[in-house]
């Protein structure tokens, strides 16, 4: 899953998938309680917007 951590608290009428359902989650750097709320994902990937530079 690609996401930015603006989704994570984002409710919906629909639920798509539980994070633990996911093998690896690509996102930007997230706090301590935000890596709480997908500590189900197995593999967590946080990429700064400096990497590519």
């Amino acid at each position: 899953m690609l996401c930015d951590s603006s989704k994570f608290t984002k409710t919906s009428t629909y639920q798509f998938a539980k994070f633990s359902d996911y093998d690896v989650m690509i996102t930007n750097p997230i706090s301590e309680e935000q890596q709480t709320m997908v500590k189900g994902v197995k593999q967590l990937i946080m990429v700064d917007e400096h990497t590519f530079e």
